[in-house]
C-alpha cells in the first residue's frame, strides 16, 4: 500500500510539473502573438471558404489571395 502511496505521489508531482510548463507555454505563446495569428488565420480561412461559396453561386472560381499578392 506504501508503493501505490508514493507512486501516487510521483503523479502528483509530475501533474503540476506538466500544468506549470502549459502555463508557461500559454504566457509564451500569447507574449508572441500567436493567438492573435492563429485567430486571424481561422478568420480569413472562413472568409476565404464563404468567397469560394459565393463564386460558385454566381458560377464563377474563386482564387484566395497569397503572400505575393501584397
Amino acid at each position: 500500500m506504501d508503493k501505490l502511496i508514493n507512486i501516487n505521489k510521483v503523479m502528483e508531482k509530475q501533474n503540476a510539473i506538466a500544468t506549470q510548463i502549459q502555463d508557461q507555454m500559454n504566457v509564451v505563446r500569447k507574449a508572441a502573438g500567436l493567438d492573435a495569428f492563429n485567430r486571424a488565420n481561422a478568420i480569413v480561412d472562413s472568409l476565404n471558404a464563404k468567397n469560394s461559396v459565393m463564386a460558385k453561386v454566381v458560377g464563377g472560381v474563386y482564387h484566395a489571395p497569397s503572400a505575393g499578392d501584397c
